[in-house]
């Protein structure tokens, strides 16, 4: 069940549910208005902390679009949802709107009555909140076969790295690598890692790895007058620069054979490295959106406002979870918020509403692969795994050859750790990255039917093709089958 409200301009409103269409005036006076934004500089500056006045400011969000025949409808359809039929809430803002669409609207709080309890949108199990973007993309979207795939970025130059300052809440990158590969690997995600991000270097790992998420660990602002954002990544010098969303998402794109679904944006704290003037700027990834969709990617989850590592760690470990066995993109986002808001650590700050999703495809990523069929970290693969199922079904033993028995131990992480050393090392271009990237293509094809027949890949590789520096990178991996 779908609910779609439709800010048009700063006076109408049209909300949608399921077919049948209503209309309503946005209730957004100038003392409203101030009043919503100085709520928003207080959670910015740390200064608003407790619940009660964020539900003052989520009732005020609420008022201001959910009245007369709006506020209806989404009752009814919420007493209509439940927990296994979730009710989605899609807020809408045409150009005419975007003044309110810089405001915090994962606040909205439906005020008590007499007869229920007030509660947050966000955090309501019974439905999934989150800005929808139309997009002109023609490109087909369908679930991709698992495991989930995902490429964590950190952009934070030497010698300036979190934990490097005394602030315990603030771990080292290593700590944090180690933490998130666990994570991804209790999960069967398949993860990859890419330190100090340029203009160069991201998108050629992201054409190698060829990921359906990509987590971007770092810095961005939102100028306060213009509503413009800009994200920090390193110059080839090793320094933080501020970028453009626009050139920022022209660096991402979804083009040629990438499947990157989701970009997960995790704004980290600290801006003292960058020449930003708090003043006219605050920190935030909340503008970002808008220029990803356009460049073809499905879904962003960005955070409006800093937060620490340890309770984004509370939220992506239950948003990857639903996301790698298979749930819809709002379902994942609404559940980690609500673990947030039941943290008795956390229940009282306004860190559930800090993740920002905004779509135009809001369904599945993955068809998730049987966990018993996923290759872990213990060496088991998919090729030995259908062997002892056969076996087991039919009584026989189970068969090998020379060839499947190196095929059993060899880890795709490894081989591609292989390919992407090598290729760094002879400074492949871009159409060089996209050969290797449609082996690899091949070699998860492989794996996933169950034969793990990797040197037959290989093999076919290196006879179709005449780059000898691909060559190179291909023997390199064959070095490490026949090892």
């Amino acid at each position: 069940m779908k609910l779609e409200i439709t800010i048009q301009d700063e006076e109408t409103i049209a909300a949608d549910l399921d077919g049948m269409q209503t209309f309503g005036k946005v209730q957004m006076d100038p003392l409203r208005l101030r009043t919503i934004r100085l709520f928003r500089t207080w959670i910015e500056t740390g200064k608003l902390i407790e619940r009660e006045g964020l539900e003052v400011l989520g009732s005020h969000l609420y008022q201001a679009i959910f009245n007369e025949s709006i506020a209806g409808k989404f009752e009814d359809a919420v007493k209509e949802s439940s927990t296994s039929n979730r009710l989605r809430v899609r807020l809408l803002f045409q150009p005419n709107a975007i003044k309110l669409a810089t405001l915090p609207w994962e606040y909205l709080f439906k005020p008590e009555t007499e007869t229920s309890k007030g509660y947050f949108l966000s955090t309501r199990t019974q439905l999934t909140l989150f800005r929808y973007m139309p997009s002109e993309s023609l490109r087909q979207i369908t679930p991709s076969k698992g495991p989930l795939k995902v490429l964590v970025v950190f952009a934070e130059p030497d010698g300036d790295q979190p934990g490097e300052q005394g602030d315990s809440e603030r771990p080292s990158i290593p700590t944090i690598t180690a933490e998130m590969k666990k994570i991804f690997d209790d999960l069967h995600v398949e993860v990859d890692f890419l330190l100090q991000p340029t203009a160069t270097s991201l998108p050629d790992k992201l054409d190698l790895f060829n990921p359906h998420v990509m987590h971007f660990i770092g810095h961005g602002i939102v100028a306060k007058n213009s509503n413009k954002s800009k994200i920090a990544i390193m110059d080839d010098n090793g320094e933080l620069i501020l970028v453009s969303d626009d050139l920022f998402s022209r660096i991402v794109e979804n083009t040629g054979n990438r499947q990157l679904r989701l970009v997960f944006l995790h704004l980290t704290e600290c801006l003292h490295h960058l020449d930003v003037n708090l003043q006219e700027n605050y920190a935030s990834f909340a503008g970002m959106a808008p220029a990803l969709i356009k460049a073809n990617i499905p879904a962003v989850v960005a955070m409006q406002f800093p937060i620490q590592y340890p309770v984004a760690k509370k939220f992506f470990e239950s948003f990857y979870k639903e996301l790698a066995a298979g749930n819809d993109i709002d379902s994942a986002v609404q559940t980690g918020r609500e673990k947030i808001s039941l943290d008795p650590k956390y229940s009282e700050t306004h860190i559930f509403g800090t993740p920002v999703l905004s779509v135009y495809k809001e369904d599945r990523i993955i068809e998730p692969v049987p966990v018993e069929v996923v290759e872990t970290t213990q060496g088991s693969d998919l090729q030995r795994v259908s062997q002892i199922a056969a076996s087991q079904v039919s009584g026989g033993e189970v068969e090998t050859s020379p060839e499947r028995s190196a095929a059993k131990t060899v880890d795709l992480l490894s081989l591609r750790k292989i390919a992407d050393a090598k290729r760094g090392e002879l400074s492949l271009d871009k159409e060089q990255q996209g050969i290797i990237g449609e082996i690899f293509k091949k070699l998860y094809s492989e794996k996933l039917k169950g034969k793990g027949n990797y040197k037959k890949v290989l093999d076919e590789a290196i006879e179709n093709c005449g780059d000898l520096a691909v060559q190179d990178v291909i023997f390199a991996m064959y070095q490490t089958l026949e090892a």
